[in-house]
This record gives C-alpha cells, sequence and structure tokens, in this order.
C-alpha cells in the first residue's frame, strides 16, 4: 500500500513540476524518495512522509521566491529584443502575442520589464519607469547593459555618495539618475 501512495506522489510532483525541473526540484524529489523508502521499511506511518513532501515544498517555495521572482527582466529595450533573456525566461510567440493584444507594435516599446511572471509595457511616452540595478546587495548587470550604463560608471555613483554594493538593499535608475534605498 505504501508503494502505491509513493508512485502517486511521485506522479504529482513530475505532473506539478512539468518543465520547471531545477536543482532544487530534484533535490525535493531525491529527499522524498529516501524519506517514503526509509518509512515503508520501517512500517512507519505514511501520513509522516506526506507531512515532510508538504514542508520539503514550503521550503522550496520560499527559497524560489526570494531567489527569483522579486527579480526585473528587461525582455525589450527601444524595441530591440533582448533575445538571451528572453530564451531563458519567456516564450518568444507569448511576448509577441502579449503586444499584438494590447494593439503596441515592437518599435513603440521602450522597455518591456517581467517581473513576478508579469509583465510590464513601457512605451516611449512613458519612459520615466525606474529599472531596478542593485538587489538585495547583488548587482543586476544585464539591467545595468540594457540601460546603457557600464559597472565603472556605477561605482563612480556610489564612491560620489560614500556607498558601496554590498551595503545596498535597492538601487534604481530613473531619468538618468540613480536612486538608492539603504
Amino acid at each position: 500500500m505504501n508503494y502505491v501512495f509513493y508512485l502517486i506522489i511521485l506522479l504529482f510532483l513530475s505532473n506539478y513540476f512539468k518543465n520547471n525541473f531545477d536543482l532544487k526540484i530534484i533535490i525535493i524529489i531525491f529527499f522524498n524518495i529516501s524519506i517514503f523508502t526509509l518509512f515503508t521499511y520501517h512500517n512507519i506511518n505514511i501520513i509522516y512522509g506526506v507531512i515532510v513532501l508538504i514542508i520539503s515544498l514550503f521550503i522550496y517555495y520560499i527559497t524560489s521566491y526570494f531567489n527569483k521572482e522579486n527579480k526585473e527582466i528587461i525582455l525589450i529595450k527601444d524595441g530591440n529584443i533582448n533575445f538571451h533573456e528572453l530564451i531563458n525566461n519567456y516564450s518568444y510567440h507569448k511576448l509577441i502575442n502579449y503586444l499584438k493584444i494590447r494593439h503596441i507594435k515592437l518599435e513603440e516599446v521602450s522597455y518591456c520589464i517581467m517581473k513576478n511572471k508579469r509583465l510590464i509595457v513601457i512605451k516611449n511616452k512613458d519612459i520615466n519607469y525606474p529599472i531596478s540595478i542593485i538587489l538585495n546587495g547583488n548587482l543586476i548587470e544585464n539591467n545595468l547593459k540594457l540601460i546603457s550604463k557600464s559597472k565603472k560608471w556605477l561605482d563612480s555613483e556610489l564612491i560620489n555618495h560614500n556607498l558601496e554594493i554590498k551595503n545596498i538593499n535597492y538601487a534604481y535608475y530613473k531619468e538618468n539618475n540613480v536612486y538608492v534605498v539603504k
């Protein structure tokens, strides 16, 4: 009976995560396989296995939220698609359909930013949208490149204010200025 339940859990995990497999998911699956094997070998109640599964999924979502979800990714800048970021994070066809449904031409797009798996489109007339360049003490180099600024430029801006990247919680670029939240 326990093995049937174990197979159901594996089918659930593989269906639930579909194409989103990464190292954390593989660790969760192997961890749960070892726990279920241990429980079935020692005839321990299967409810403990379900509790471990729920706890491991909860830990996965907490870590993925803080690692990936708050990240801003620039998919389009000045009408040019950033294919490197697009391939890694979104679908070309979804992006084009998103713009087509909203009657937005690619040439009209100043920035298209993906944040929390949602798209934010800034047209050329709405250029004053802030672009994240530092998050939790980490430099977002792709966003820095896409606003046509270098790390040396950012370092000189921060030196003027006696700041270091590692001490900054959040910094963004707007209207040719850098705004810092310590």
